[in-house]
């Protein structure tokens, strides 16, 4: 994927290539390499040499730091290490043999001080085995910064970050907090220290920054599965043991801040400022004087521990980031994308995707010496079956790919070339690493170091980023130009012809300094000469090739300067007789022979038939310039200044609160006429519809018709909607209520004190509700009813008992009350549903009542064993229908049981009527008995329950 995101970029990027030199290619057989080489001479020949770090994370390494002779690519020595040596070198010579000394970390508190010349150690931080490193906590060692001198031994001491437990799964969130060391250079042993201020721990190498004369520390907490921060500390509270006073720059929740911070001026204050990529992706830009943000680029959904290159690569004179991002989350990304971000602004100017898989940081150099630098990236490709590792250059300026050398079978992870001249013969050479297993990214085979003498010589400003962590190694951009005063310049400027034209013309031409000469112009163009010059400030910087500069700066200008004056509006709103005269700079006298165009039709420099509002006119120039300019004619004074309209605010009483109040500008000399007969400012107790005034004012003559609207909202009216209760006192009442007309919002005044729209939990009963509008208009709604069923109730009212154990018992239930009709559930063996059940054994029933609305009544029955024929005698009757509206039948089992007198009494006791038993089913004329309850007694013993109804 490629995506050019700049106007000045082209769609497409080629890729054309030429031939590098190869100088020497060594091989160690040592396991991987995750270390940058860096140079120094260690056998004082003026040839710089090169130290790199390799081996195998949780094995000894014989060749855990090796020196490769930068003449011919010869090993020098080797050092043996107990564990994996991933960082970079720095150099200083500490035993005063006039042979910088290398200092170097890798994992599991290996840290060293190595004697450059033999190659022998001269201290060892953690003198014991690594697997005793954690105990003791000690853990990652990362790439150390020299610092001044803090215990007065004469020697500059040591900066560096220890951290980061890389063996803990990624679910184990719970690690040794980070921390800041000063080491003292010539024993190594610990001068001040402290831990994350956040607790975290860390995998960050620290930066250090000089703000005028007080050191401040750049670093990071958090990993790649741990929250972190990014944070500023000065070296003086290191020193007293105490990081609580470190500003935090930004946070992440999740994930930490991983790659070192890169350092440059982005905004041209001469203050350093913070560049730096958390791992979430954002690259964020700080002010060094603040800390503000000053930009920050997010690149949602990736992943990266690569540091930000600096580098001038587009636009003006700030330098630009690039760096590259991974698509994904660790372990698993699916496409690597290299982006640029244009230093001053923020705005990413060109992304692409290059390469099937790219971890490491870059470097930057002005190749081709034409005052932009080119990116020098280490990508790998796959061919499907194996990887091939390859340098390339990225000129964003003539939008180029070109390979530095050819791809050679490996892999590069973490890598960054290094940029320099280390046969001091001019040239540029480029030193490179890359694993010797193709096939295998994490592959065991060791790796190669390749040198390549270079075509390509050393620009006078320096090398913008040449390793990893910038030339110096240290974090700070490289930018070695000055002025000093031997690079002087002839110049040539045509300023714009005509006014809107953008048409000036600036070239410069050096007179003294080295050549070959660089130009930077503010507008991003790297020519002698620009055009197309707008209104505006030019600047432009001519380097030779020494690094002097120069700078000459040009002002493009309209040629004529448009003014306008003797402004006076139109007498009455909408006249159009406003005036204005226009002067141009070009027509200074009558001989100007200045041609005036006014859009309102005149054609003099005074434009006297203008209208209120912007009025343009053209004006032709003696040599053919043309101007257009615009000037605003006030309003004239009007008529009516302003009103305020009292609309009608109910419906019912439309006169109450309707009016029209005119506020006149000159009330004295203005006269009114309505519609309505009136003459007045202000009416009022109008009704809807439309009323018209004419407004006259008798000095100036002006004449105004003005319309008002007066309206109304609809009438307030309210819809009610209930619902009553489902059971008997169980409160489920709810009153609904719609309100409509009116003007919202409506407040509500219940009779229960409540405010809502819709009355819920109601009791049966009577509601009265009071709304108001916003007008202040009311309704009332009057003995809402919420009603409620009857209470529901059933009764066993007959029942017999249990025919001497065989399972012959009886009950018949009635219901009452509720709402109709009914269900019956009784809890015998069969679960019978009628309001009968028969065919009983002794024990206790129990009949659930349930009415139309889900409402439930429970009743229970105890049917007993009959013990004697006596006791049959007195229980077998069967009263039914019951309820009953006419006739019941008292049915009793046999002919012995004729012959009975049997009483019915009402519920007061009066008997009602009286008879004699003659059937086995005895019928019972009840119709002409009123509704209620009803008892039938059986030769004054037995007493059955009968509802009529």
């Amino acid at each position: 994927m490629r995506t050019l995101l700049a106007s000045s970029l082209l769609s497409l990027m080629y890729i054309y290539g030429f031939t590098q030199n190869l100088k020497w290619s060594t091989f160690i057989d040592t396991s991987t390499t995750f270390s940058s080489p860096r140079s120094v001479d260690l056998t004082n020949d003026g040839i710089l040499d090169v130290v790199i770090g390799g081996g195998l994370d949780g094995f000894s390494q014989s060749n855990g730091v090796n020196a490769i002779n930068g003449a011919d690519g010869s090993i020098l020595w080797n050092f043996a290490t107990n564990e994996e040596i991933f960082g970079s070198a720095k150099f200083m010579d500490i035993n005063n043999d006039g042979i910088k000394d290398v200092f170097i970390g890798g994992r599991y508190g290996e840290f060293y001080a190595i004697n450059g010349s033999t190659g022998s150690m001269i201290w060892e931080f953690f003198p014991y085995p690594p697997t005793s490193s954690i105990d003791s906590g000690w853990f990652n060692f990362y790439n150390p910064q020299f610092i001044p001198d803090q215990n007065f031994d004469g020697t500059p001491d040591i900066l560096v970050a220890n951290g980061g437990d890389h063996s803990a799964p990624p679910w184990d969130t719970i690690r040794e907090p980070g921390m800041l060391l000063v080491i003292d250079a010539l024993s190594g042993n610990v001068l001040a220290k402290d831990t994350m201020p956040d607790g975290e721990e860390t995998y960050c190498a620290p930066v250090v920054v000089n703000y005028s004369g007080q050191l401040d520390i750049i670093y990071g907490s958090g990993g790649e599965n741990d929250k972190g921060a990014l944070w500023r500390v000065s070296l003086t509270d290191l020193m007293n043991n105490n990081l609580e006073n470190s500003q935090m720059l930004a946070s992440d929740p999740s994930l930490g801040f991983i790659a070192p911070s890169s350092i440059a001026d982005m905004n041209n204050d001469g203050i350093l400022d913070i560049i730096n990529q958390a791992y979430d992706g954002t690259i964020r830009c700080f002010d060094g004087s603040n800390n503000n943000l000053m930009w920050e680029v997010l690149n949602t959904g990736t992943e990266s521990s690569s540091a930000p290159t600096i580098g001038n690569f587009i636009g003006d004179a700030t330098p630009d980031v690039f760096n590259v991002i991974y698509k994904g989350a660790a372990p698993t990304f699916v496409e690597f994308y290299q982006i640029l971000i244009d230093g001053a602004t923020g705005d990413v100017a060109w992304k692409d995707s290059i390469g099937d898989l790219h971890y490491g940081s870059s470097a930057a150099i002005d190749l081709d010496l034409n005052g932009r630098d080119e990116v020098i990236i280490s990508v790998n490709n796959h061919n499907g079956t194996s990887f091939t590792h390859q340098l390339l250059s990225i000129d964003f300026q003539n939008n180029l790919t070109t390979p530095i050398y050819n791809s050679d079978p490996g892999i590069n992870l973490a890598v960054t070339p290094m940029l320099e001249d280390i046969d001091n013969n001019g040239y540029i050479d480029f030193i490179f690493g890359y694993r010797a297993d193709s096939l295998n990214p994490m592959g065991q085979n060791g790796f190669f170091v390749k040198c390549l003498e270079g075509t390509n010589t050393i620009p006078g400003t320096g090398i913008a980023w040449g390793n990893y962590q910038g030339t110096n190694k240290d974090g700070h951009y490289t930018y070695n130009g000055q002025n000093c005063g031997t690079v002087t310049a002839n110049y040539n400027f045509q300023n714009i012809t005509c006014n809107q034209s953008a048409d000036g013309i600036a070239s410069v031409t050096p007179s003294s300094g080295i050549e070959p000469f660089t130009y930077l112009w503010n507008t991003g163009d790297i020519s002698n000469s620009i055009d197309s010059m707008d209104i505006g400030n030019y600047s432009v910087i001519i380097t030779d090739s020494t690094g002097c500069y120069t700078e000459i700066t040009f002002d493009a200008f309209d040629p004529y300067t448009i003014t306008f004056g003797g402004i006076t509006s139109p007498l009455c709103p909408g006249d159009s007789n406003g005036i204005a005269t226009v002067n141009s700079s070009g027509c200074p006298c009558m001989f100007s022979t200045c041609l005036f165009n006014w859009n309102s039709g005149d054609i003099g420099k005074t434009g006297n038939s203008l209208t209120s509002g912007w009025q343009t006119v053209e004006i032709t120039h003696m040599d053919g310039c043309i101007v257009v300019d615009s000037i605003l004619i006030p309003d004239a004074i009007p008529i009516l200044d302003s009103s305020i309209i009292g609309h009608i605010t109910c419906a019912t009483n439309p006169y109450a609160s309707s009016f029209i109040q005119l506020y006149l500008h000159d009330s004295l000399s203005t006269q009114l006429t309505w519609n309505t007969g009136d003459s007045t400012a202000y009416i009022d107790s109008l009704d809807v519809g439309i009323y018209h005034v004419e407004l006259f004012d008798s000095i100036r003559g002006c004449f105004e018709l003005d319309t008002v609207y007066i309206n109304a909202p609809d009438t307030l009216q309210i819809n009610i909607l209930s619902n009553n209760l489902q059971c008997y006192n169980d409160s489920s009442g709810i009153i609904n209520t719609t309100v409509i007309g009116g003007l919202p919002n409506y407040e509500y005044t219940w009779s229960t004190s409540d405010t809502t729209e819709i009355l819920t939990n109601l009791n049966a009963g009577y509601y009265s509700v009071l709304i108001v509008d916003s007008g202040g208009c009311t309704i009332q709604v009057d003995s809402i009813e919420i009603t409620q069923p009857e209470f529901l109730n059933v009764d066993i009212i007959n029942f017999w008992s249990d025919s001497l154990g065989n399972c012959e018992g009886g009950a018949i239930a009635i219901g009452t009350g509720g709402i109709t009709p009914y269900s019956f559930l009784w809890n015998d063996p069969q679960s019978t549903i009628n309001d009968s059940i028969t065919d009983l054994c002794s024990g206790t029933y129990e009949v659930m009542l349930t009415d139309s609305n889900g409402c439930i009544s429970y009743d229970s029955i105890i049917i007993l064993n009959t013990l004697n024929i006596h006791e049959l005698s007195n229980n077998n009757y069967i009263v039914y229908p019951n309820p009953t509206q006419n006739i019941i039948t008292l049915s009793a089992f046999g002919e012995k049981f004729k012959n009975k007198n049997y009483i019915i009494t009402n519920n007061n006791g009066r008997t009602i009527s009286e008879g004699i038993i003659n059937s086995s089913k005895q019928k019972i004329d009840f119709s002409s008995f009123k509704n209620g309850i009803y008892y039938i007694t059986i030769d004054n013993y037995r007493k059955y329950k009968v509802i009529k109804f």
